[in-house]
């Protein structure tokens, strides 16, 4: 699952196994989903199964940012509900197979739902967490697209 965001590039998101489904908003509907500065954080790989997080200190947080939706789109306020009735959201659920077009600056909020792993698949499953899966692939790429807006 990912908050409501926008990419600045265009983007392909294929779906591999289980499903995802994405609540969709035109990059016109910006000044309605309340964005606001947010602290980037920093998830390091190390070979073979270990993720950290990198602490977020006081000078990370001023310097590294990410503009996101501050809106629960699943329950929004009462002043974030009138904001939304004027927005022109769009609803998509992609299959395993099937590939989403995303241009840039489209505001997307996406939740992933696993397809469970069937018992004697040569899938070998070491940890609860991982008896079930999602997967899914996003290819990015620059284009010229500029923001309708003043994009922060």
């Amino acid at each position: 699952t990912s908050p409501l965001h926008y990419d600045e590039y265009e983007n392909l998101l294929a779906q591999v196994r289980g499903r995802k489904e994405l609540i969709l908003f035109p990059p016109e509907d910006l000044p309605r989903l309340h964005y606001r500065p947010r602290p980037k954080g920093v998830l390091r790989y190390e070979w073979p199964d270990r993720f950290t997080r990198e602490p977020i200190g006081e000078e990370a947080a001023a310097t590294r940012v990410v503009f996101a939706g501050s809106v629960n789109l699943t329950h929004p306020t009462a002043s974030e509900r009138e904001d939304l009735s004027r927005c022109s959201p769009m609803r998509c659920t992609l299959q395993p197979g099937e590939t989403l077009y995303l241009p840039a600056y489209w505001h997307h909020e996406v939740y992933s739902h696993a397809a469970h792993v069937p018992s004697g698949s040569r899938l070998v499953a070491t940890d609860d967490t991982l008896s079930s899966l999602n997967v899914a692939v996003n290819f990015w790429f620059r284009n010229e697209t500029q923001p309708p807006l003043a994009y922060p």
